[in-house]
C-alpha cells in the first residue's frame, strides 16, 4: 500500500481474446517502459495463467492483475510460438506517461 491507499498493479499490455477460441488473453501491444516490457512480454503472446490461476479471457487477466498492487510480483505463464514460458513480473503503476 502506498500511503495507505491501494494502488492497482499495471502490466502494460493491450489484449484481446484468442481468435481460435482457446483460453487466455492475447497480447496485441506492449507499452514501452512498463512491467510487461521489462519482463520480455511480446506481441502475440497468449497469457494462460497468473500465479497458477487459469486465465479464460482478457477480462479474467484484467481482474487478476487489477486485484494486485503495484510492486507485487506475479508469475505469468504464456504461450509463445506454441511453447509455454514462465515470466516473473513486478507490476508497475499506471501513469499518464505509460497508459495507451
Amino acid at each position: 500500500m502506498s500511503g495507505g491507499q491501494f494502488v492497482p498493479g499495471y502490466l502494460g499490455v493491450t489484449i484481446q481474446p484468442a481468435i481460435d477460441g482457446s483460453a487466455g488473453a492475447v497480447v496485441t501491444q506492449v507499452v514501452p517502459g512498463t512491467a510487461a516490457a521489462a519482463a520480455g512480454v511480446q506481441v502475440d503472446d497468449r497469457v494462460i495463467r497468473v500465479n497458477g490461476a487459469p486465465i479464460a479471457d482478457e477480462d479474467d487477466l484484467g481482474a487478476h492483475i487489477g486485484d494486485r498492487e503495484a510492486g507485487d510480483a506475479v508469475e505469468l505463464v504464456l504461450v509463445r510460438d506454441g511453447v509455454e514460458l514462465v515470466l516473473e513480473v513486478e507490476l508497475g503503476e499506471r501513469t499518464p506517461e505509460v497508459t495507451p
